[in-house]
């Protein structure tokens, strides 16, 4: 089953760009959520008590950031059932 993924970015934002190629590196699919076009983006994405980009939401689960340390979380979110998130 695939799980739902979601990508909040904003234009010129090194962290989205990386986290975007990875995705699509790795044929993850995904949602992306433009926050500084979309205002509805924004209250989705602090709903996750974030107004950062890149947040990754897996499945209800948010990774704010996109160093390698959430890189391996994202990783891990990915690789669980979806029962166990």
């Amino acid at each position: 089953m695939t799980k739902k993924v979601e990508l909040y970015t904003k234009p010129d934002c090194r962290g989205s760009n990386a986290a975007r190629a990875y995705l699509d590196q790795h044929e993850i699919p995904y949602t992306e959520w433009n926050i500084a076009a979309d205002p509805k983006a924004l209250q989705r994405l602090q709903r996750y008590g974030s107004q950062s980009t890149p947040t990754i939401v897996v499945e209800d689960q948010a990774i704010i950031g996109f160093t390698e340390q959430q890189r391996q979380r994202l990783d891990q979110l990915l690789a669980q059932p979806v029962s166990q998130l």
